[in-house]
């Protein structure tokens, strides 16, 4: 048996050896089973949008399309059908109308023990009907849209680790995180331009609860203003849908006010995210940021969560449980010589069920001890689900009424000659004393205050 030439030309083919056989050819390669997923992600939401399917089969579809992909028999059935060359995306997609409807049906068979057992325990489950208004689904996705920023922070944070895997996006990442840390003082400043404001997903995601703007006084285009929302929730959905969109109606109804919803700092070292918190507007919390923003001149404004994470562990349905003992924010007002707004959010603390877990439980003393160290907080809560009424992480839909008292303006005090702490004290003060009586002339003008179980009470 002759043997290749040890010194020939190694870039050469390589030669049959004699005697031995031929080794088997090899089918042409395929695209693997997830390439097809985002076809069927497509159909899936064109379907729940646009198509009169349920929201529980869409689901049901999606789960069945997963399972069918991960199982390999699927590729020598598309072979048998369809052969070895051309696109099977088509094909693939149109085989998943099976798994669509025996996905559902054995959704339905595998639930209904699950329900029985809770019902005889007296756990009620209500299933969100297969037939939905094309309205409410909207309303629905746009909710769910929102909902789901939090878990994108976990997939963002994989994602940019998945990115220093190689120097080809390792290095315009590191380029990218310096200049958020170095260079772009957006969050700080207010200069980046509100982009996503009039997008019509927010309309149907203020449509969802619904979020109503109520203003009880006109306010001045030439002053600056600081509108203090209460209370704070779960998530504040009001103070979003009222002052990061456009959707409630803020440009109608206070118009020539260019306003800035403030959140925590830490939201925008998430690489990305910040871009899209940024798009709405939202700057960071911080003293710096608000002194930047109302320095812009007449019109600017800025909007607080007061309460912040403190009050979000007060949170209980129906009632209007305030924290106001950081003067911060009346200080920011006075410095600026920026007029107060009182806001009062009727229907935010119905949005979830709550565990209230006492001041000195063991638990809350971990939820506040976890505050104090990162900056927000825990609670305990649930609302309801995507394809149930009764459990789920989803609000239910409680109308939020966002009620704009009247302007504290700090000239009034200054005209009495105080200055300084004693200035704050004073607009503090008043601030209390108009949250106050704005609660008590409009909690029975909406539904979320006639069905309150407790007045407005300051615990701290």
């Amino acid at each position: 048996m002759d043997l290749p030439d040890a010194g020939s030309d190694l870039n050469a083919p390589p030669t049959v050896l004699e005697g031995l056989p031929l080794p088997p050819e090899q089918p042409p390669a395929k695209y693997p089973a997830l390439f097809y997923l985002p076809a069927a992600a497509f159909v899936a939401c064109f379907a729940y949008l646009y198509l009169n399917v349920g929201f529980s089969f869409i689901v049901s579809y999606a789960g069945a399309a997963v399972a069918a992909y991960a199982c390999e028999s699927m590729r020598d059935v598309l072979t048998t059908w369809h052969g070895d060359d051309g696109d099977e995306t088509i094909i693939t997609t149109a085989l998943y109308v099976v798994p669509l409807v025996v996905g559902y049906k054995a959704y339905q068979l595998m639930s209904a023990p699950v329900f029985y057992a809770l019902r005889t325990r007296g756990i009620d489950v209500n299933l969100v009907p297969e037939l939905v208004p094309m309205k409410r689904r909207k309303e629905t996705a746009a909710v769910l849209a929102f909902m789901m920023l939090l878990p994108l922070t976990v997939v963002d944070l994989f994602f940019c680790l998945s990115l220093m895997y190689s120097p080809y996006t390792a290095v315009p990442l590191l380029v990218y995180i310096g200049w958020i840390l170095l260079i772009d003082k957006a969050p700080r400043t207010g200069s980046r331009t509100p982009t996503l404001r009039n997008l019509a997903v927010w309309r149907h995601f203020c449509d969802y609860f619904p979020i109503k703007l109520v203003a009880t006084t006109k306010l001045d285009p030439e002053r600056k203003y600081v509108f203090a929302y209460h209370p704070h929730g779960i998530i504040s959905m009001g103070a979003f849908g009222a002052f990061a969109t456009d959707a409630a109606g803020f440009p109608q109804i206070f118009p020539g006010i260019d306003r800035r919803l403030l959140t925590l700092e830490q939201n925008f070292r998430w690489p990305f995210l910040r871009e899209l918190l940024l798009a709405f507007g939202s700057c960071s919390v911080s003293r710096q940021s608000c002194d930047a923003i109302l320095a812009r001149g007449p019109g600017s404004a800025i909007c607080i969560v007061v309460g912040g994470a403190a009050e979000a562990l007060e949170t209980s349905k129906g009632t209007y449980r305030l924290v106001l003992q950081r003067k911060g924010f009346v200080r920011v007002a006075a410095e600026n010589d920026a007029c107060l707004v009182p806001v009062l959010a009727f229907g935010e603390t119905s949005l979830f069920d709550t565990l209230d877990t006492g001041h000195d439980s063991p638990l809350r003393k971990w939820q506040v001890f976890f505050q104090s160290k990162l900056g927000f907080s825990v609670p305990i809560f649930w609302g309801r689900g995507v394809l149930n009424y009764d459990f789920g992480f989803m609000p239910r839909r409680v109308p939020i009424t966002v009620v704009c008292g009247e302007p504290i303006d700090p000239v009034k005090y200054l005209g009495e000659g105080l200055t300084g702490e004693d200035l704050v004290a004073a607009m503090h003060r008043e601030y209390i004393t108009a949250l106050t009586k704005l609660f008590h002339d409009h909690k029975d003008a909406t539904e979320a205050g006639r069905e309150r179980v407790e007045s407005i009470r300051i615990v701290r």
